[in-house]
């Protein structure tokens, strides 16, 4: 049997790739331990993917601290 070892920066990168084409510009992405999934960019690539996910448990907001705009999207876990 194979175990699979994915790395979370490979996960981020991938989410990131994907969520850009969503929001259609470069977002980043930062996956947590219980799986919340939270992405930066500009106000508009957030909103786009929060609308993209509104069957799930989602938040745009603005980060004081990073100076951008982030929209989570909640595992529920």
């Amino acid at each position: 049997m194979t175990t699979l070892n994915i790395k979370i920066e490979t996960l981020e990168l991938g989410h990131a790739k994907e969520m850009s084409k969503i929001a259609k510009e470069p977002v980043t992405a930062k996956l947590y331990e219980n799986q919340d999934l939270f992405l930066f960019g500009s106000e508009l690539a957030c909103l786009r993917i929060s609308q993209a996910n509104r069957n799930k448990e989602t938040k745009v907001n603005y980060s004081e601290n990073l100076k951008t705009f982030y929209v989570a999207i909640y595992s529920g876990k």
